[in-house]
C-alpha cells in the first residue's frame, strides 16, 4: 500500500472501518496519519461500525478522515436509508449529494437535507432507533454481542482444529 500511495498518483484513499467479507477492524487513524503525510485524503466507509464497535471520535486526533459515511440500518437497526455523513471541518473537500434540489450552494447541511422526492420517514425513525438503544443499555448489548461471535469463533476454532486469522482484538463481531 505504501508504494501505491507514494507514487504520486492519488488524491484520495478510501478505506473500510472494518471490512465486511472478513470483518477486520483498520486502524483507521494509522492510515489516515500516513495519508495525510503524503497530503492525501481519506474517505471511510463506516457501513458496519454503528452496531459493532464502540464508534467515537477522537476529536482532539488531528489524523481524523476527512470524511466518514456511515450506514445506520445495517447493525443499529434502523430503517433503510438512513446514514450519517462526518466531514473534517477543515476539510477542503467539496461534496455534493447525486441528486441536486433547491438547496444547491447552500452548504452541505442544506444540499443533503433536501434530495427531492424522498420518503423521509426512515429518518424520522432514527431518534426512536436512539432511544431504543439508550433504553436496552447500547454499550452493554454491544459488549455481549462482541462475546458471543468471540466465543462463537473459539468453539468453531476448537471443532474444526484450526486457527483465527487475526487476534480477538482487530475482529469485528460479524
Amino acid at each position: 500500500m505504501k508504494i501505491i500511495l507514494k507514487s504520486n498518483r492519488f488524491t484520495y484513499a478510501f478505506f473500510d472501518h472494518i471490512s465486511s467479507n472478513s470483518p477486520f477492524i483498520f486502524p483507521i487513524y494509522d492510515l489516515c496519519h500516513y495519508c495525510n503525510q503524503l497530503n492525501i485524503r481519506c474517505i471511510i466507509d463506516g457501513a458496519h461500525t454503528l452496531g459493532s464497535i464502540d464508534l467515537h471520535f477522537d476529536y482532539e486526533n488531528v489524523y481524523l478522515p476527512d470524511i466518514y459515511l456511515i450506514n445506520c440500518h445495517k447493525w443499529f437497526c434502523s430503517p433503510k436509508g438512513v446514514g450519517l455523513l462526518y466531514r473534517k471541518s477543515n476539510s477542503q473537500l467539496n461534496i455534493h449529494p447525486c441528486v441536486q434540489s433547491h438547496g444547491i450552494n447552500s452548504g452541505i447541511h442544506s444540499e443533503f437535507l433536501w434530495t427531492g422526492l424522498k420518503d423521509y420517514s426512515s429518518f424520522l425513525a432514527l431518534n426512536e432507533c436512539l432511544r431504543f438503544w439508550s433504553f436496552y443499555d447500547f454499550k452493554k448489548i454491544l459488549k455481549r454481542n462482541i462475546q458471543l461471535a468471540k466465543d462463537a469463533s473459539d468453539l468453531l476454532v476448537n471443532m474444526w482444529k484450526t486457527s483465527k486469522l487475526t487476534s480477538d482484538n482487530i475482529s469485528g463481531p460479524m
